[in-house]
């Protein structure tokens, strides 16, 4: 029979960021999708405007940091819910 191992704090903690990486990167490529089809219906020109770069910028800075913040959320709670088991 084989034992089965302990659910540390430490080995939660690791796949709770990895899947909180893993989320900011996919939310910041779907937050390019339409900068870039954005860049692609308009005029060369307009690409460099402080708006567009700006907007751009924030677009894709929030669609990275919603998921981080979610999967932290979701680290919290479950850190808080089973820590008693865990020490």
């Amino acid at each position: 029979m084989e034992e089965r191992r302990v659910r540390t704090s430490y080995v939660m903690r690791r796949r709770y960021r990895r899947a909180a990486w893993i989320a900011a990167l996919i939310g910041a490529l779907l937050a390019l999708v339409p900068v870039i089809e954005s860049a692609r219906s308009n005029d060369p020109s307009a690409l460099y405007t402080p708006g567009f770069l700006g907007g751009s910028a924030a677009l894709v800075l929030i669609g990275a940091a919603v998921p981080w913040l979610i999967v932290t959320a979701l680290w919290r709670r479950t850190r808080n819910r089973h820590a008693s088991e865990w020490y």
